[in-house]
């Protein structure tokens, strides 16, 4: 008992056009990209680096560390402090 005759006029439409196989079960969702994914670019090697443009870098990495550690305590002490609703 199929109640939507838009349904069947569907197969129909595919049964003619495609044959038994266009009936069969379809994909679904969004297709896959086929595009490769675009190339990240590198950069030089840690061995090209020299050891004062090493020093430099582990410097200012340290540094940034430093600066987001402070920043999170900062923003948490300041943040309301949430708390969980009492069970009654």
């Amino acid at each position: 008992n199929i109640r939507n005759a838009g349904c069947l006029a569907g197969w129909e439409k595919r049964y003619h056009a495609g044959g038994i196989e266009a009936l069969g079960p379809r994909p679904r969702g969004r297709p896959m990209s086929k595009l490769p994914a675009p190339a990240v670019p590198v950069a030089a090697s840690d061995e090209a680096k020299s050891r004062e443009e090493l020093l430099a870098e582990l410097k200012q990495l340290r540094m940034e560390n430093a600066y987001l550690k402070k920043l999170k305590a900062l923003t948490q002490e300041h943040a309301p402090k949430k708390r969980k609703p009492s069970r009654r």
